[in-house]
């Protein structure tokens, strides 16, 4: 059973795109779910904490496991893996590690998980290029990728659907990556966001069956149909609208 990689800039809403991934997909559980809102280059944004709480815990008088049972999400530094293989062995591992923490309670084959770079790689937490390209004459990078398709893993590509000045949601992603920047090397930020309005349009993301596209502007925006093709790539049946659109709700007063 294939993991989902969730790919995007933090810049971007990734955080909550990878929230609102993990809920679906695992709703039998998201009660417990422990997120927090954390800073990261000045953009507020969620993360999962890599455990739950308020679960019965009964292999705990026999020592086997801790009393926080492991999230069913992780992060994996691409660049430490050789191959899609040792990827694939890494991730098979913590899935056996998270099923023996929750005993009796869950059993799961599959995490959803992002991945992160080191050094002077401009892609970062993005593995299909990103807004860092400065120029339309540099070339992605598929390293990253390909690693994770080897492994035998879905991606969630994080993209939008309007980078205008329009969409609210875009321009507040302008604006993380300006105060990302501190104005060290923009000359000339309005030309800057061109150019990262530019360099998001042209990224031509994987088509198949595999890859999903999901427009985070759509899904702030609350759009129906853009969760419920989320969902149809998950495999999964959707969560009340209600429900889902609570999330959307919560995350934006969090990050305001």
């Amino acid at each position: 059973m294939a993991n989902f990689c969730v790919s995007g800039q933090h810049q971007e809403f990734i955080g909550f795109a990878t929230y609102i991934v993990y809920q679906t997909l695992f709703s039998s559980i998201k009660g417990s779910t422990v997120v927090a809102t954390k800073t990261i280059e000045n953009t507020k944004d969620y993360e999962i904490e890599n455990n739950h709480s308020g679960q019965n815990d009964s292999a705990m008088s026999a020592g086997t496991h801790t009393a926080r049972k492991y999230s069913l999400h992780n992060y994996y530094k691409i660049t430490d893996y050789e191959a899609g293989s040792n990827l694939a062995t890494a991730i098979a591992t913590d899935i056996t590690n998270t099923n023996t923490s929750w005993g009796s309670d869950l059993t799961v084959n599959k995490l959803v998980y992002n991945v992160h770079t080191s050094g002077t790689d401009k892609q970062g937490s993005q593995l299909y290029g990103c807004a860092y390209l400065q120029t339309e004459s540099e070339s992605v990078s598929t390293t990253s990728y390909d690693k994770v398709k080897a492994a035998g893993d879905k991606v969630i590509h994080v993209g939008w659907s309007d980078t205008s000045d329009d969409n609210t949601h875009w321009l507040r992603t302008m604006a993380r990556y300006e105060a990302m920047d501190n104005g060290t090397s923009v000359s000339d930020w309005d030309e800057r966001r061109k150019a990262y309005a530019r360099n998001a349009l042209a990224l031509s993301y994987p088509t198949g069956s595999n890859d999903h596209t999901l427009h985070i502007d759509k899904i702030l925006g609350k759009d129906a149909t853009e969760y419920s093709n989320l969902c149809t790539f998950l495999g999964v049946s959707a969560l009340s609208k209600a429900t889902w659109e609570s999330y959307v709700d919560t995350y934006l007063t969090a990050i305001a």
